[in-house]
């Protein structure tokens, strides 16, 4: 058969999937477009997640300055404030986790060293991530 999505339909589909939700469910400690194996990295790994949602998150922005050795056009962000700062141009910054229901992104700090670390929160209130936040208890901002 044939379809009715046209190319404009596909990009407001792909739009429309674009959420945090989406992007916390998506997650793995992978990274589809480079194959590298950056250990740890807690951004790499959510900017997948992000691309993977429908986030234009390989776009030229000026809140990133580091990206994977993907083929141009699909180098993802792999530092956490680069992908908080990318995140704060679309998302509000709370100080509390958000309401059962509702996915965000989150950034935590480390005081002693001002390293980052980013994962998500799904709807249940789980945390999504690389499981390295329990040392980044010192500031948390939660982006939803």
């Amino acid at each position: 058969g044939t379809s009715n999505v046209t190319p404009t339909h596909e990009k407001e589909l792909k739009r429309d999937m674009a959420t945090l939700a989406n992007a916390a469910s998506l997650f793995t400690r992978s990274c589809d477009t480079c194959g590298e194996d950056l250990d740890n990295n807690c951004a790499h790994f959510a900017s997948n997640a992000l691309a993977k949602a429908g986030f234009n998150i390989c776009n030229e922005h000026p809140a990133i300055k580091a990206r994977c050795n993907a083929p141009k056009g699909s180098r993802q962000p792999i530092r956490a404030h680069d992908l908080r700062d990318w995140i704060a141009t679309k998302y509000t910054a709370h100080k509390d986790r958000p309401p059962l229901g509702k996915a965000a992104f989150f950034h935590c700090l480390r005081n002693k060293d001002s390293q980052g670390h980013v994962g998500f929160i799904d709807t249940a209130g789980n945390d999504v991530d690389t499981g390295a936040g329990s040392s980044f208890g010192d500031v948390h901002t939660y982006y939803y």
